[in-house]
């Protein structure tokens, strides 16, 4: 999925980060309404530290959790270095 900013309403543009927040949300709903993730053990997103924004990452962080609350689902977050194994 690629959103570019130069497409966005002139009045959304400052609001990528809140933009980038609602996208996560609605595609982990959506994994979560189709069953493609077996629930039985917790779920482990990892993620390469070299690949990652400090405030994007606090937006994840903040969408995870609201999803979890949701379904109930225990998820965590890895963020490693690019050398480790994901």
């Amino acid at each position: 999925m690629v959103l570019k900013k130069e497409e966005l309403p002139s009045n959304r543009r400052d609001d990528v980060h809140k933009i980038y927040e609602e996208v996560v949300k609605k595609l982990l709903i959506q994994i979560f309404e189709s069953d493609m993730v077996p629930f039985a053990e917790p779920i482990v997103f990892i993620a390469s530290r070299r690949e990652t924004n400090k405030h994007l990452n606090n937006l994840f962080i903040y969408s995870i959790e609201e999803v979890s609350k949701i379904y109930k689902v225990d998820m965590k977050i890895q963020i490693q270095a690019p050398y480790n194994d994901k």
